[in-house]
């Protein structure tokens, strides 16, 4: 049997049995295979766990962007349509 932790930036994202049938030692290609396997599931699994976070804060941010923007459109863009429209339609003898 086999604990390998999966460590990511100092921070642990899990851990991974391995059992064996028989009880022996695992060989030196077995070890540097379980410990690459470790290093890229930890990887994924980090970084998974960063892109939920980052869905999560995306999906706060546009919520209140939506409760928000009603005020925007009342206040905002009214006038700056209004300005925008004044100076395109100023004539040069004016």
């Amino acid at each position: 049997m086999g604990c390998f932790p999966l460590i990511v930036a100092d921070r642990p994202v899990g851990a991974l049995y391995v059992y064996l049938h028989e009880e022996r030692h695992f060989s030196q290609l077995e070890l540097l295979m379980l410990d690459n396997f470790v290093n890229q599931h930890g990887h994924g699994i980090y970084h998974a766990h960063n892109l939920a976070m980052m869905q999560h804060d995306l999906a706060r941010k546009e919520e209140e962007l939506t409760r928000l923007r009603p005020s925007w459109t009342a206040d905002i863009v009214p006038s700056t349509i209004g300005r925008t429209l004044e100076s395109s339609f100023k004539w040069p003898w004016k």
